[in-house]
């Protein structure tokens, strides 16, 4: 098989990346929300809250001594990450679906005078040709 991390670098090398890709991880998504336009208030506290959560599973791992429950909130950690995405999934649909429809509703309603001032416009050039 493939050598994963931990045999090729070492445990405390693992225990310190997993910290920094937690951390990488939940600044992406906080500032997704900034990026993306649909999303917002909902998102932005359950991206916190689930981060922060993240962070101190990661923050766990790295204070445990003992190696049986070190394995044992590394499980952990790697169950929650799993959930971790799926939340941050559910509450941006939850978030554009429920509380920014009406951001959507407006952006869609702008698109649709931008179409109709490109086919006015197209008509009246083919027309005056």
């Amino acid at each position: 098989g493939i050598p994963m991390l931990p045999v090729t670098k070492g445990v405390n090398y693992t225990q310190i990346n997993i910290l920094i890709y937690s951390i990488i991880t939940s600044i992406f998504c906080l500032i997704l929300t900034f990026i993306n336009q649909f999303l917002g208030v909902f998102y932005f506290f359950s991206a916190i809250i689930l981060s922060i959560i993240l962070i101190l599973y990661s923050i766990k791992i790295i204070k445990t001594k003992q190696n049986e429950l070190k394995k044992k909130h590394s499980l952990n950690f790697y169950k929650y990450s799993m959930l971790y995405l799926a939340l941050i999934f559910i509450s941006s649909s939850l978030d554009i679906i429920v509380f920014s429809w009406q951001k959507t509703y407006n952006i869609q309603l702008e698109l649709m005078d931008c179409l109709l001032l490109i086919l006015l416009t197209n008509s009246e050039n083919t027309s005056g040709s």
